[in-house]
């Protein structure tokens, strides 16, 4: 049976601000306690050295803590979004476009890194592979460098209105949902013209989320809804499809 899961309700809790950073995470000063650091670092370097490390010209530049665990909204079964940022230096066999890094990046995590915990019983750290730091990000956390590199703002949802919110989310989700329809109904999922159509599309949506914390609370619905999932799994299935010897 599926789980009832009441969207309004979400949405509330996520403006809910904490009037001071994880303790968990963080001292008062703002700083992340050294033996949680510690602990995110020795697991985010087995994923390093199952990847990253064995390959020729690619190196890590820096590992960052960022959403909403890096914030003042972050509740208490918050996942931990740790970026890894990886640039190449001397690789002849990868071509200058950031994209292809990117992309390249994106099929390593995809088939070698797995949810990590953080601790037994507690949450998840989300791994994931970045080209260059997310400097726009509402807020990021150095944990190579024990540094903030965007320092959170505690005011971020203060003007924002609930309903107004909500009904942006409802009609996104009706917006993406019709588009998908209508990428399955015209065939385009058949070719790889329409399949780069639709990763461009996931990665507008993804992109536009980043900067700014109203399309991140619509993106996080989006999301927890499933809408996110099925552009993912289209994608994969697509490729997949396409790829199959018949």
């Amino acid at each position: 049976m599926k789980k009832y899961v009441d969207m309004r309700q979400i949405l509330q809790n996520r403006l809910a601000k904490n009037e001071i950073l994880d303790p968990r995470l963080f001292d008062f000063g703002g700083e992340m306690h050294p033996d949680v650091r510690e602990k995110i670092l020795s697991l985010v370097q087995s994923a390093i050295d199952r990847t990253i490390k064995n390959i020729p010209g690619l190196h890590v530049t820096d590992i960052y803590l960022r959403g909403s665990s890096a914030g003042y909204y972050y509740r208490e079964d918050s996942d931990l979004d740790v970026a890894v940022q990886v640039q190449k230096k001397d690789a002849p066999w990868l071509s200058d476009d950031d994209k292809k890094l990117a992309e390249f990046l994106k099929i390593l995590q995809q088939g070698n890194c797995f949810p990590l915990r953080l601790m037994p019983g507690s949450r998840f750290i989300d791994l994931s592979f970045q080209t260059s730091a997310a400097e726009k990000d509402i807020s990021i956390y150095s944990i190579l460098h024990n540094k903030w590199k965007n320092v959170p703002d505690p005011h971020l949802a203060d003007m924002l209105v609930f309903d107004d919110i909500w009904q942006e989310y409802l009609s996104d989700y009706q917006k993406i949902d019709t588009y998908l329809l209508k990428m399955q109904i015209s065939g385009k999922l058949h070719t790889m013209e329409g399949i780069e159509e639709l990763e461009k599309y996931y990665a507008a949506l993804y992109s536009e989320q980043r900067f700014s914390y109203r399309p991140h609370l619509i993106y996080k619905l989006l999301k927890i809804r499933g809408i996110i999932a099925k552009i993912q799994e289209l994608i994969s299935a697509s490729m997949r499809e396409l790829l199959s010897l018949k």
